[in-house]
């Protein structure tokens, strides 16, 4: 069905397939009139995460190298919070993990080649961007995860739960 054929219908026959409201939108939809508001200009959006994904060139050998590269995205992760200044209250570390039956080395070199993903959301109790917090928090949670560091292939990290500092003051005040 194209939209010429649902444009063809009267406007009765898709009102009484679909109901008045969805009737109407699928119609309007069709002749381009959309009248959802998107207005990120005048502050209606409200962003609702800040995260690093890495699924390229991601080859350990041991746990050192693992956190060590953590306490990195914590820095990163810090920086973007910084820039959009916003703190957040959920952390969530996602690992993209070697298949069992993916060779070793994939075929695009330093890719990541068919894997496995596990996530682990952790809610700090506090709002926060600071680099020692998310830092300990995601080693506590690769940690946790249990995860081999010679089968790593993408580590993601996001913070969800954000609030703007000028939230934060308003809270105080």
């Amino acid at each position: 069905i194209t939209l010429e054929d649902v444009r063809s219908l009267p406007r009765g026959e898709l009102v009484g397939i679909f109901g008045v409201k969805t009737g109407e939108m699928i119609l309007n939809y069709c002749i381009g009139k959309d009248s959802t508001s998107i207005d990120i200009i005048n502050g209606e959006y409200a962003r609702k995460s800040v995260g690093i994904d890495i699924n390229w060139g991601i080859r350990f050998e041991d746990d050192l190298q693992v956190e060590g590269f953590l306490n990195r995205l914590a820095v990163e992760l810090n920086k973007r919070l910084l820039e959009i200044a916003m703190k957040g209250s959920n952390l969530t570390l996602k690992l993209a993990t070697r298949h069992p039956n993916a060779p070793i080395e994939p075929a695009k070199y330093l890719g990541m080649g068919k894997c496995n993903f596990t996530s682990k959301i952790s809610k700090l109790g506090v709002v926060t961007r600071e680099i020692s917090v998310l830092a300990s928090e995601m080693r506590y949670i690769w940690r946790y995860m249990n995860i081999k560091p010679v089968e790593l292939r993408g580590v993601s990290v996001h913070m969800n739960g954000l609030i703007s500092d000028d939230e934060m003051k308003e809270d105080v005040n």
